[in-house]
């Protein structure tokens, strides 16, 4: 991969890329030995304290004390050269170790209490932040144009639909000075009532259509937001025809898969952007009563995965959420419970703050994917029980 002077160095390693994928998903986890339960970091294959090989990922504590700071202000790396002065310091974890950490102002005495955080920088690589509180903001110590949202462009797409309208009214009140709200013919918006809310007619079937948006306002978009998406509600046996599948693989895969080739290249020109593709549960394991559907998310999943690996050398963030049953008028027929659409549109914002690449919103959400990790084949046969035994 080409190297980016104006981006951090990127790691190596697998036990490296475990973190990351903590980081990925907001979560502070370090392995943990299984024979003696001394928790390792750096992190590696082999147990420091009894060299056993029986390493498992666990939740950490998040806290620490800062035993000392230093101040870095030379370095050969272009990247890190912009960003000295540069605040570091060495925190005794309570879990154990003693971990190197990049800090914030406000924590960077001797024995002060601190909240370690795992996050992404902007090349996508996992690194360890002090700051003196939990809810402190990080943006001091990693510098990340895409953790704003004040003063940015979006662009949602599907916004007249229960979740767009919220994701408008949130990046609003987020501070965004421009919002895009785009649907197919004329969006039900707010634009009257708040001038920084623009309409805009955009039919995710039409290539044409999207050309043309992203030629109007594609330079002027930060944050691109793929809300909009379409299900039929069906197995993959029932119905006349495969029409159904065919209109869902055509909006939530290839609409999706348009819309970011159209606005990509405005983001890579800046050097900076977030795209959040809205996304499903049902990506990662199929429920047979909506296969198809299923199978269109998974397949915008997999797109998510992809352009991210293509648009991160660039400084693109690409981000996938992953909610359950979100109560709107298309899951008017489902059971609950429901997640509510502002709840989804604060974990968007939430996340885009954050830094993190995947969102789960919801309990649910989080419980379904931990269950996923541990053992793929009962959930897959749990999902398998919704569907009604023939008569």
């Amino acid at each position: 991969m080409k190297k980016r002077p104006d981006l951090p160095p990127r790691m190596r390693g697998r036990p490296a890329r475990r973190l990351t994928s903590a980081a990925v998903r907001g979560a502070f986890e370090l392995p943990v030995c299984q024979s003696c339960r001394n928790v390792q970091y750096p992190v590696g294959e082999i147990c420091s304290a009894c060299l056993s090989s029986e390493l498992r990922w666990e939740s950490v504590p998040r806290t620490g004390t800062v035993l000392s700071a230093t101040v870095v202000r030379h370095c050969t790396e272009a990247y890190f050269q912009k960003q000295r002065p540069i605040l570091m310091g060495s925190v005794r974890l309570d879990a154990g170790p003693v971990a190197i950490v990049r800090m914030s102002a406000d924590c960077a005495k001797p024995g002060e209490r601190v909240f370690i955080s795992n996050q992404l920088d902007r090349s996508g690589e996992a690194i360890l932040c002090a700051s003196a509180k939990s809810e402190s903001a990080v943006e001091n110590i990693l510098r990340d144009p895409n953790r704003d949202i004040a003063g940015k462009t979006v662009l949602v797409t599907g916004a007249s639909g229960g979740i767009g309208r919220e994701l408008v009214s949130a990046f609003r009140a987020a501070g965004a000075a421009t919002i895009f709200a785009a649907a197919r013919g004329k969006p039900e918006t707010a634009s009257a009532k708040y001038p920084e809310i623009v309409p805009v007619s955009l039919d995710l079937t039409d290539l044409r259509s999207i050309e043309a948006a992203a030629a109007e306002i594609g330079p002027r978009v930060d944050i691109l937001v793929n809300n909009a998406g379409v299900t039929a509600i069906a197995g993959f046996l029932e119905g006349k025809d495969i029409e159904g599948a065919r209109s869902e693989m055509e909006v939530n895969y290839f609409g999706t898969l348009s819309m970011i080739r159209a606005f990509a290249p405005h983001l890579k020109a800046k050097r900076q952007g977030v795209i959040v593709n809205m996304l499903s549960m049902l990506a990662h394991v199929c429920v047979p009563s909506m296969g198809s559907y299923c199978a269109s998310k998974a397949a915008a999943m997999s797109l998510t995965q992809g352009m991210r690996a293509e648009l991160l050398p660039w400084g693109v963030r690409v981000c996938g959420v992953f909610p359950t049953t979100v109560d709107t008028a298309t899951s008017a027929d489902s059971p609950p419970p429901k997640l509510s659409p502002a709840s989804v549109a604060r974990e968007v914002i939430r996340m885009i703050r954050d830094g993190e690449e995947d969102a789960y919103p919801g309990n649910i959400a989080r419980d379904l994917i931990a269950a996923l990790r541990e053992d793929p084949k009962t959930v897959e046969r749990e999902m398998a029980l919704a569907l009604p035994e023939p008569e």
